[in-house]
């Protein structure tokens, strides 16, 4: 401690087995306003906000009234995590932050902070943002910023995109395929390969629009709204199985308290389709394979031509006796009768024999 200087100068080095850091910073802001120097300290454990570090160094500067956290390092939730960042004593409280976690388990980080585990993943998170106000509760409806988060080697539970896939991959009637994905949904587990997105926050909200995930056995895109301070989520996308290229996507929101989410998995559209599929074709008309090309002048050529309506065939000549003959109809292929010659009267026709068969003529010679 030195009063030499215009303002007070302190020196403080700890060490202590715990710490909790929320009764030390109640009193932190009326330290820092009223004198500068620096604070170190050391710890097995330290307890900020209900979160447990572990192994931590703190390295600190106070000069004008505004704190410099030079670096705060220590196990957190499996991982390590680094924080530097600036706060002043003003009302209300600036302050500014850099974060970075890595490797932390996803599982334990949603146990603690939202009742929830299943999912799981190593995840990798690094934030630089600001945020302002006199209590926990302001400064985080104040969190501003923007980053990045990924995370590799994870799962999910609920469903099991790679039996979902299977069955598209392996076969079948197409029926039968839909209706196991209908029962397959809601069951299983779903390994994650990798998965990131970067995000900004505003006043507490954390937003994303480009969230990608690789599953095994698909690949999906999403939508993410995550409000901290109402411990409310929302996550709207769709996620494409693996051998369906060209087959609708499967639709997945999630909703509600972090702690109680709904999943909505939808694969109706993909049903739909699947039993589309199976509906056979006319048999009339069956398909052209796709490798075969169809020649048009062939096939025009290959038909043969319509006959003229109602031609006479052999017309009699001027001496011959008198000619009556029968052309099919080309309408239906029913006998046509041509009209009665001059003079004579319906009763006086000959009897129309029976039917020829389709395509032939019959010539009855008077």
């Amino acid at each position: 401690w030195s009063t030499a200087a215009a303002r007070p100068v302190v020196q403080l080095r700890l060490a202590a087995d715990t710490i909790i850091l929320d009764t030390l910073a109640s009193r932190l802001p009326e330290v820092i306003d009223d004198a500068d120097g620096r604070i170190d300290l050391a710890a097995e454990h330290l307890f900020v906000g209900g979160v447990a570090l572990d192994d931590v160094l703190l390295r600190s500067a106070a000069e004008g009234g505004v704190l410099h956290l030079e670096a705060l390092s220590g196990s957190l939730f499996g991982g390590t995590v680094l924080v530097s960042g600036t706060a002043s004593h003003g009302l209300p409280h600036e302050v500014t932050y850099s974060l970075a976690l890595e490797d932390g388990e996803l599982e334990e980080i949603l146990a603690a902070l939202a009742g929830r585990d299943t999912l799981s993943g190593r995840l990798q998170l690094a934030v630089d943002g600001t945020t302002r106000g006199l209590t926990g509760e302001d400064l985080l409806q104040s969190l501003a910023g923007e980053g990045r988060i990924s995370l590799r080697r994870g799962a999910v539970e609920g469903f099991d995109f790679q039996a979902m896939a299977g069955l598209l991959t392996d076969g079948g009637e197409s029926s039968d395929i839909a209706e196991e994905l209908l029962r397959s949904t809601g069951e299983g587990t779903s390994d994650i390969i990798t998965a990131g997105a970067s995000f900004s926050m505003s006043k507490g909200v954390v937003r994303s629009d480009d969230l990608s995930v690789i599953f095994n056995g698909a690949e999906g895109s999403y939508e993410l709204e995550v409000d901290l301070p109402r411990h409310w989520i929302n996550l709207a996308g769709s996620v494409q199985l693996t051998g369906s290229t060209g087959l609708p996507a499967v639709a997945m929101t999630v909703a509600g308290p972090l702690d109680e989410t709904d999943l909505v998995f939808d694969t109706r559209l993909l049903e739909t389709h699947l039993v589309s599929e199976a509906v056979p074709l006319p048999e009339d008309k069956p398909p052209v394979p796709s490798d075969v090309t169809v020649d048009d002048d062939a096939l025009a050529a290959a038909e043969p031509d319509p006959p003229e309506s109602e031609t006479l065939v052999n017309a009699p000549q001027e001496d011959d006796g008198s000619l009556l003959l029968w052309v099919l109809d080309e309408n239906d292929g029913s006998p046509k009768a041509p009209p009665p010659a001059p003079g004579q009267d319906q009763d006086g026709a000959i009897d129309v024999p029976e039917a020829p068969e389709s395509g032939s003529i019959l010539l009855l010679l008077d």
